[in-house]
């Protein structure tokens, strides 16, 4: 979540261009697909279970109260501020990972950074595969290094 690797459908760089109808959650359709909404507001019931579990959690271990935000600002800014308490982190952590595996979201790639990520030919395959090539195709020993150091 903290990487950015999770495609939400009101964060475009653009959003005038884009129709309102494809900025809204996927799950509840009550407001635009933000980080803030998604974990803190959303009405998908997988996430409220998940947010009753996080309430729970903080108020019994914790002694915290979650209040409900009253606005897509105030969801982003409660959210920030749970991942970045040394109290809550933890808890939140694992809020967090309940609501990405209920969407799907967990360890997949995006269809865009699948083709920036792959290599477009079987010879650049080859030369990023660090195991296996050295800089200039020579096999080296073990423990050799590929470079040269100059005194």
């Amino acid at each position: 979540l903290l990487c950015g690797s999770f495609f939400f459908r009101g964060l475009r760089s653009n959003p005038g261009d884009h129709l309102p109808g494809s900025l809204v959650c996927r799950k509840c359709g009550g407001a635009f697909e933000v980080p803030g909404h998604v974990f803190m507001q959303c009405r998908d019931a997988q996430t409220v279970a998940a947010r009753d579990v996080l309430k729970e959690s903080l108020l019994q271990d914790y002694a915290i109260l979650l209040r409900t935000p009253q606005s897509a600002a105030d969801a982003t800014q409660l959210m920030q501020s749970l991942i970045f308490d040394l109290k809550t982190v933890v808890p939140m952590a694992r809020f967090v990972h309940r609501v990405v595996r209920a969407w799907r979201w967990f360890g997949r790639r995006l269809p865009t950074m699948v083709s920036e990520l792959a290599p477009d030919t079987d010879e650049e395959a080859d030369f990023w595969n660090f195991e296996s090539a050295t800089e200039d195709n020579s096999d080296l020993e073990e423990g050799e290094m590929d470079m040269e150091i100059d005194n």
